[in-house]
């Protein structure tokens, strides 16, 4: 079952990455209704500040997708999206290969594509209502809601700047009360195309300069091949917060894997 789900989620990420090769961007500039949203990879590697075994050492993929729920827009040039992201944590390595953690993230979103004097797309910018959990019961469950603000937005040619922000309500109360000195009210990621095969992403946060609480994403992405939207990628993560279930626990962890990365218009649905 789970090898069954593994390539269920890698042919639907491929083709994702094929449609986005294959389309050109329109003279009507129209969005698809159906977009990748938020990060898709599937990586595997180590801990780094932790003895290297098959219990510190894991598989991590995360996908998510976004749905115009009505084709015109509803407010203000806003239209109603549907979205879903969500990101997995597999013991691959141990026995018997158990998911650590799987964290659900379902929204329901208010998104407007930004442009430049009615022409050409410089952001995208969405309104949104967020739940997510690990799914769990007991002492193992762990959950929470916001109220979203993100955006994208290509500052240069070359450059894509991430900006989300969050107003937290509906906390679990009793196994995750202070996520928020972990995770913090903000995320804010750089994606750098250094050349057409190559980025560097940071992503990530710094609630607490005193306890250097938070968490910062490092990635390198190189593509092989022209033909597909898919870039083998390095990918460090340092800090809290990178799984709900383990949320107040500070890890470093160094993956690679495949990766499928977005430029401004993979995420309003168009490609170059």
């Amino acid at each position: 079952m789970k090898l069954k789900l593994l390539l269920s989620i890698l042919t639907l990420l491929l083709h994702s990455s094929l449609l986005n090769a294959q389309n050109s961007v329109s003279d009507t500039l129209v969005p698809s209704p159906f977009i990748m949203y938020g990060d898709n990879y599937f990586v595997s590697g180590i801990s780094l500040n932790q003895k290297i075994t098959p219990a510190s050492s894991d598989v991590k993929f995360r996908f998510g997708f976004a749905h115009k729920i009505l084709n015109e827009p509803i407010l203000w040039g806003f239209s109603l999206y549907l979205t879903y992201q969500q990101k997995s944590f597999w013991d691959i390595y141990k026995e018997s290969a158990p998911f650590r953690d799987v964290n659900y993230n379902p929204g329901i979103a208010l998104g407007r594509v930004i442009m430049n004097n009615n022409t050409l797309p410089v952001g995208i910018f969405f309104i949104e209502i967020e739940h997510e959990s690990n799914g769990r019961d007991g002492i193992f469950s762990r959950s929470w809601n916001r109220i979203s603000l993100n955006s994208s937005w290509n500052v240069h040619k070359n450059l894509l700047l991430d900006i989300n922000f969050w107003i937290p309500f509906a906390i679990d109360k009793e196994m995750n009360r202070d996520i928020l000195d972990y995770v913090g009210y903000y995320d804010i990621g750089l994606h750098y195309h250094v050349n057409k095969n190559m980025k560097i992403n940071l992503q990530g946060n710094v609630y607490s300069i005193d306890e250097l609480k938070g968490s910062i994403t490092l990635g390198l992405l190189v593509n092989l091949s022209e033909k597909f939207n898919r870039y083998y990628y390095l990918q460090l993560f340092h800090g809290y917060g990178e799984n709900l279930l383990e949320y107040n626990e500070k890890r470093t962890m160094l993956r690679l894997g495949i990766s499928f990365p977005r430029d401004l218009l993979d995420i309003i649905g168009l490609s170059k």
